[in-house]
């Protein structure tokens, strides 16, 4: 008792701190220390580290091949001139690095950093050192990849703003870094202790719950009503402790999910599941012991209208469930479609686990249902009637309530017929075929809420994509083209070539192509007009018109954008599609040099999108939900389409009138098309698979296979803790049984999902490198043309970004040094996502270690890829030319969908053989457990007073064997009855021995004197003496009598010992050898030892060589004949007789006590003879032959030491 208080005490203590720790904010001085600290930390490191750098470098000739930190950023310049840096990420130019010789601090565009720099002078030549260490960042572009943030490191959790000048001042060595302005906040680590108070303040309820349910002095209604008020006080903590303690909580952020006032995070939808469960576990525990009793008591009447209720019952549970799962998915961001993604993050745990909780609640709520329904007073056929009754109401349900309403019902009648309710207060094999189904119908009704979800957004998503593309302004593009003209305007290349008669003009056209319309605008055919400085046309091959005539037709209001320069056309008229024109001045030293014309016109088709996430800004990032194929027609005639979907001949005329697929979407050939008019009569079809069947099956066996496990877990939990919870042996051997069976197939799972997901990447990598190669080897001529001088840049960069075309991937070119030469995509390196240097691994591998190609795995902000690095080496020579990178930004996209459908098809199959081994185990296990079934049943028959009956069962197996011995031990019975009985005869005889021994002396003796007395009163020959002396022999008689039943009833315990046996023999039977008796021995062995009592055994010899002796009634000479030999471990002894032999009525009657063929004989002899042996472990019997003779038989085992 004192543990448990102490134990109770602890958890309440440290639950005060952890609510002081999260209650009480942090003040900025205190945080400004903490961050101080870890500055100090970090920079000595950094210091360290650049000095073990400088000592390496001095040693090593080839910098790349000393094994760097990567925690710092370095680079090296030796006389201005990089020739050393450990990685491709964006650093600042050697101007802005020269700031300082020790440490200070760039702030710039893209963060605010600190670099240490470091002078080494030698002979010939300056080496500068310079190393840095990132405070914050801030990337040109902010998306779901790319973000401002602080250096974990350094600041930990804490916010703050850098600033030029703040109340906080950060410093090293003396030396002032930064400034930055701290408000007051919350510990660092606050989510993580309000998770620990919320377990602990969890297992102090679960303490209440069981100390409540434990005290016998509590009613039912005392303690639910106690049980309540706990979770309603532990509600309502959480409630305010939600409120003022984890606001950025994922779990109760209210961005994540927000429902309604009781559900307003999925934090509290949770813990509602929570109480749900808990309030279901006590009505349970509540009604079901008194359940029976009180519905029996019910009339016809009263039982129609439970029954009717029932039928409501199990209506809304089926509600509740599908309900429950589309609650999760209307409001939330959460993924509950497993054939989607398996990457399971804190919410969409969460999610699952308020699931498994609504599980849990249905079937205790449904085993109610259950019970109740089992013992209702009403025929069967009345019972179905009425499950039935409440399914009209199902109109009213959201969803197909009729079909998982239905599903529920056929689930309560098929459990009530098959008599499974009788087993669900057992833990009994049938409980968990219940258990199954209840689990698997609903796990199929959440699928199904699952699947009619995503039709719904799928759907939704198609309208809104449709409604995007009747937007006939691209945002983005203009975004970006508004972009584009100003740096085209800046160009110097540009402006150059403009202002020069005598340079080639075209290579401006390619360039602007090349480099600032790459990626994203391959979707438009572009032109690109050149003029002078008047205006006219520098291309007249091409066309005449000035760029005057080319502004008043085109740069009119009609076709403003929100940019200027930039004009929209629409697609007005017949199969003209939407094009963009940009009008751009070229101006330099303060004079117009020439004018552009961009022409941008949609394709017929469009191309799928290689343009990476990672250049998008958040505002005009739309995920990958919204990406369909899509096509858009005008009378019957398709203008243009996006993406792969062949649109020809898919479609009918008749479809294309039908008003459902305007309304919901047609399926067609594993399609759903989606249409959408518009009012100048086009028409938007935009298409996407249909949902499939495979993923509704893995959603089912998912969750099915959830609930399964976790109410193992609690059985497991039960069969421990819970005193009483026992199975049965065909409970057991099933369980065990499956658990054998599963608990492999789920490590082989695992096991097979690591093996494939290592061969799918390293099969992506063979992939990828076979692209590599083949990219290689095709730019291989123009690239040995290119470094050789026989090409200009324009003519070879032209030629990798059309194989960048082709491959539908990025291409970038670095020269030997490790410098970016060409590049298909131009806008990372522009906005400064990745500096224009190698991968130093990379260029490491392939330059010093001559490897032909290399596969990295690359990080940018939050985006994981996979990039190629492929060595370009002369034809002629073998010399390394040139790089060539590839990145390839879906490398993870595509390994996860295999992941996702290898883990679905594995799912499938485990519930598969789960559902086969469960209902296959019943069979084999009934079988196995038959035979014990009819033992027990023979077992609990077994009596003493009649004959049992053995068990017949032909298997030679372990049941065989078990039979066997049940056999064997049913003859062992009766040979124990039998000896049973004998005892208690025998015994009965020793009771009425002593009793005749006692009866018959204590008269004798004075009878005798009295007769004594008498004879010398009377003369020696008269008759009166005679008659007396007659008496006294009588009276000897009868004392001789009673001293051999005295003799039988006093037979003492024997005293056993290794005795020689024939020479005692011999002792025996000389003292009987006379001229009447003529004994003959006839021994097989001289010496034979034997463990018995001498004494006893002499009296049995005696006895049976004078029943031998008495057997011969005539005058003859007697022949006896004594015989001694061994047989295996036994000493068989033989006395042989020729007397009368024994008749076959008195055989039986021959050990019996005081049994006599003799008129003088008391028949204890042979009684004595068999009760001495048998106390010797030995046996008698005798054989007999009627006028012939009898012989009688003796075994003792030989005594061996």
């Amino acid at each position: 008792m004192r543990l448990k208080f102490s134990f109770f005490l602890f958890l309440l203590i440290l639950l005060a701190v952890l609510f002081y720790g999260i209650t009480s904010n942090r003040q900025p001085e205190t945080i400004a220390q903490v961050i101080s600290t870890n500055l100090q930390t970090v920079l000595r490191a950094q210091q360290q580290d650049i000095d073990q750098f400088e000592n390496e470098l001095a040693v090593y000739t080839n910098p790349f091949s000393i094994k760097d930190n990567a925690r710092f950023s370095k680079r090296v310049f030796v006389n201005g001139g990089l020739v050393y840096w450990t990685d491709n990420q964006f650093y600042p130019e050697y101007g802005a690095l020269k700031k300082s010789d020790t440490l200070y601090t760039i702030k710039d565009d893209f963060g605010v950093r600190i670099v240490k720099g470091r002078q080494v002078v030698t002979d010939r030549d300056l080496i500068e050192i310079f190393s840095m260490v990132t405070l914050y960042e801030s990337p040109p572009v902010k998306n779901q990849y790319l973000s401002d943030r602080l250096n974990s490191e350094i600041f930990e959790a804490y916010e703050l703003r850098i600033t030029d000048s703040g109340p906080h001042t950060f410093s090293f060595n003396g030396i002032p870094l930064f400034t930055a302005v701290i408000s007051e906040q919350g510990h660092p680590n606050g989510e993580w202790m309000g998770l620990v108070a919320l377990i602990l303040a969890g297992l102090l309820c679960v303490w209440f719950v069981i100390s409540a349910l434990g005290r016998s002095s509590y009613s039912k209604l005392q303690r639910s009503g106690l049980l309540i008020m706990i979770i309603v006080g532990w509600r309502l903590l959480l409630f305010w402790y939600t409120q003022t303690a984890v606001g950025d909580w994922d779990l109760f952020n209210p961005v994540f999910f927000a429902a309604d006032l009781i559900n307003p995070t999925l934090g509290d939808l949770l813990v509602n599941g929570f109480v749900l469960f808990i309030i279901s576990a006590i009505v349970y525990s509540a009604v079901v012991s008194d359940l029976s009793d009180w519905v029996s008591k019910l009339s016809r009447p009263g039982a129609i209208g439970i029954g009717v209720l029932l039928s409501l019952m199990i209506v809304m549970v089926a509600w509740l469930v599908y309900g429950s799962t589309w609650l999760l998915l209307e409001h939330s961001q959460v993924e509950l479609d497993i054939s989607s993604s398996i990457v399971f993050n804190e919410l969409r745990i969460s999610a699952y686990a308020f699931l498994i909780l609504i599980g849990l609640s249905v079937m205790l709520i449904f085993s109610i249902c259950q019970l109740t329904l089992f013992v209702l007073p009403v025929n069967k056929v009345l019972k179905y009637i009425l499950m039935v009754s409440a399914l009209p109401l199902t109109i009213v349900l959201p969803g197909p309530g009729l079909g998982y309403a239905s599903a529920f019902v056929l689930l309560s009648c098929l459990v009530d017929f098959w008599k499974f309710s009788k087993a669900i207060n057992r833990l009994r094999y049938q409980t968990f075929i219940f258990l199954v189904m209840v689990f698997a119908t609903t796990s199929i009704v959440s699928s199904l809420a699952v699947y009619k979800h995503h039709e719904k957004d799928d759907l939704v998503a198609k309208e809104k994509f449709a409604n995007r593309l009747l937007i006939r302004n691209d945002i983005i593009g203009e975004y970006y083209l508004s972009e584009i003209i100003q740096e085209i305007s800046q160009d110097r290349y540009v402006r150059t070539r403009l202002m020069s008669k005598i340079l080639a003009r075209q290579n401006i056209r390619e360039k602007i192509k090349r480099q600032f319309l790459a990626s994203y605008f391959k979707k438009y055919d572009i032109d690109v007009y050149l003029f002078d400085a008047a205006g006219e046309s520098l291309q007249p091959d091409v066309s005449t018109k000035s760029y005057k005539a080319w502004q008043q037709e085109y740069a009119i209001p009609e076709y403003y954008t929100d940019y200027e320069g930039i004009y929209f056309m629409e697609d007005r008229e017949e199969n003209v599609r939407n094009k963009y024109l940009c009008f751009l001045e070229i101006s330099a030293y303060g004079r117009q040099v020439g004018y552009i014309l961009l022409d941008l016109t949609l394709k017929k088709y469009i191309p799928s999108s290689v343009f990476p996430e990672l250049l998008l800004e958040s505002k005009y990032y739309l995920g990958s939900k919204v990406e369909f194929d899509y096509a858009v027609y005008k009378n019957g005639e398709m203008l243009y389409k996006q993406g792969r979907y062949s649109f020809e001949n898919k479609l009918s005329s008749a479809e294309f009138q039908d008003e459902e697929l305007y309304d919901n979407g047609l399926e067609k050939g594993g399609y759903h098309y989606f249409g959408l008019k518009t009012v100048d009569n086009r028409t938007v079809i935009i298409v996407s698979p249909t949902y499939q069947t495979q993923a509704i099956l893995a959603n089912s066996s998912f969750m099915f296979l959830l609930l399964v496990f976790f109410t193992g877990f609690l059985f497991l939990g039960a069969r421990i803790f819970v005193s009483g919870a026992q199975f049965n042996l065909s409970t057991k051997i099933q369980v065990y049984l499956g658990l054998s069976f599963l608990l492999p197939m789920l490590v082989v799972s695992v096991a097979l999902i690591n093996t494939l997901n290592s061969s799918y990447r390293e099969e992506i990598d063979r992939n990828f490198q076979k692209r590599s190669y083949n990219i290689a080897e095709n730019i291989l001529d123009q690239s040995e043309m290119f470094f050789s001088n026989q090409i200009n840049i324009d003519e070879y960069a032209n030629e990798i970004v059309e194989a960048a075309t082709l491959a539908q991937s990025d291409l970038n070119i670095y020269d030997i040094n490790g410098r970016l030469v060409i590049t298909s995509q131009p806008e990372i390196f522009r906005l400064g996502l990745l500096s224009r240097l190698l991968d130093t691994k990379a260029y490491y591998q392939i330059k010093n270690k001559r490897e032909q190609n290399i596969i990295l795995d690359e990080t940018i902000g939050k985006l994981d890829f996979k990039t190629s690095y492929t060595a370009l080496r002369s034809y002629k020579d073998g010399r390394l030319m040139a790089f060539l990178s590839m990145p390839y930004f879906d490398s993870k996209n595509h390994l996860r969908q295999q992941q996702v459908e290898v883990f679905n098809s594995l799912v499938v199959i485990f519930s598969i053989i789960f559902l086969i081994s469960l209902l296959g185990g019943n069979v084999i296990v009934g079988q196995l457990v038959r035979p014990l079934k009819k033992i027990g049943e023979r077992i609990r028959k077994i009596s003493l007073e009649e004959t049992n009956q053995p068990i017949h069962y032909e298997a030679q197996d372990e049941i065989g064997s078990l039979v066997k011995e049940y056999n064997i031990m049913l003859v062992k019975l009766e040979e124990s009855k039998e000896a049973l009985a004998a005892i208690q005869k025998e015994s009965a005889w020793n009771e009425i021995a002593r009793q005749v021994a006692h009866e018959i002396k204590n008269p004798l003796t004075p009878m005798r004197l009295k007769i004594q007395q008498m004879m010398r009163s009377f003369e020696t020959e008269s008759k009166e003496y005679k008659t007396c002396e007659a008496l006294i022999s009588q009276v000897d008689s009868l004392s001789s009598i009673a001293d051999s039943f005295s003799e039988f009833a006093k037979m003492p315990a024997p005293n056993n010992e290794p005795v020689e046996v024939i020479g005692l023999l011999n002792k025996t039977i000389d003292l009987y050898q006379s001229n009447e008796v003529a004994l003959k021995k006839d021994y097989e062995v001289k010496s034979v030892m034997v463990y018995l009592d001498p004494k006893i055994f002499s009296r049995v010899i005696t006895n049976i060589l004078l029943n031998a002796i008495q057997s011969k009634e005539t005058p003859e000479t007697h022949k006896i004949k004594v015989g001694v030999r061994v047989s295996g471990d036994k000493m068989i002894l033989s006395v042989a007789d020729s007397g009368m032999g024994i008749s076959d009525e008195q055989k039986e009657k021959v050990f019996t006590p005081y049994f006599s063929t003799k008129s003088k004989g008391s028949g204890i002899g042979l009684a004595v003879a068999k009760k001495g042996i048998e106390n010797a472990g030995g046996n008698i019997w005798f054989e007999s032959e009627q006028g012939k003779g009898t012989t009688f038989y003796i075994s003792l085992p030989v005594y061996s030491v």
